[in-house]
């Protein structure tokens, strides 16, 4: 019986939904944050998880999207980024059915004073 309730327990887990997330900006339409438990490093590469509450329906993918996460890599030296895993949920606080993105993204320049700035600085100096 007991093993019942830990499986029963186990498949409704998400460790993502219980992350310690860290606001670090904010739009017209969403707000976004960073596990900084996340952050690892690989030479001049660093990742970390990042979460983004949409404050209305985001149509993104053709879908009705109300949050999302994303693993990205960041490239301190060359200043650019890329997503590695991307989800998106039709929930807040990523829950609900999801649309899963496991494309790994082209490295993209980070334009200044934008949150993908604020990002790789967080991220960087982590």
């Amino acid at each position: 019986m007991m093993r019942k309730i830990i499986f029963i327990f186990l498949l409704g887990f998400n460790p993502i939904v219980y992350a310690q997330w860290t606001s670090i900006g904010k739009t017209v339409n969403s707000q976004h944050f960073i596990n900084l438990n996340t952050v690892q490093q690989s030479g001049h590469y660093k990742r970390a998880w990042f979460k983004v509450e949409y404050f209305y329906n985001s149509n993104m993918l053709k879908e009705n999207i109300r949050s999302s996460h994303a693993l990205i890599e960041f490239d301190c030296r060359e200043k650019r980024y890329r997503n590695l895993i991307v989800q998106h949920f039709r929930q807040s606080d990523l829950v609900g059915p999801n649309v899963l993105s496991n494309k790994i993204d082209e490295w993209q320049p980070i334009a200044p004073n934008t949150l993908s700035e604020i990002d790789l600085l967080v991220v960087c100096s982590s």
